[in-house]
């Protein structure tokens, strides 16, 4: 439960980071690389909440495992890059696939594992075989 609060705390992080980096990431980008580099501030505050995003699935994944919930964990991850894949495919600007892929997929790879999660310690609370237990009972 504790990792929810990760979550939180990371997302304020990331919503921080997201406006610093519309107003200092694009002349910081073209001081490094040269003014040949341009880089608009929506794309950087963009980057930003994707990397925000990226660290979620790293925060849920492992807390997924920790509840033994490994399909659910093995799930997240594949279906995370299956969607960032397909994100890819769509027909839009390079810049907005990339921007997309690395956003929504891990976004929809985390929510798996937050609903694994969810599901697991209300069966817990209720009494019931937690769903690693269930899985073991199967084999």
């Amino acid at each position: 439960r504790s990792e929810f609060l990760v979550l939180g705390v990371v997302a304020a992080v990331g919503a921080v980071g997201a406006v610093l980096g519309a107003f200092i990431g694009p002349p910081l980008l073209s001081a490094l690389f040269g003014s040949a580099y341009q880089v608009e501030p929506l794309t950087v505050s963009a980057l930003v909440l994707a990397a925000t995003a990226i660290a979620w699935l790293y925060v849920t994944g492992p807390a997924t495992l920790a509840r033994q919930l490994h399909t659910p964990y093995s799930l997240g991850w594949a279906i995370a890059a299956v969607v960032a894949i397909g994100c890819l495919a769509l027909p839009m600007p390079l810049e907005a696939k990339a921007v997309l892929a690395l956003l929504v997929g891990p976004l929809v790879g985390a929510v798996i594992h937050v609903v694994a999660q969810v599901v697991s310690l209300r069966r817990a609370d209720a009494g019931a075989q937690p769903i690693a237990e269930d899985q073991e009972e199967r084999r």
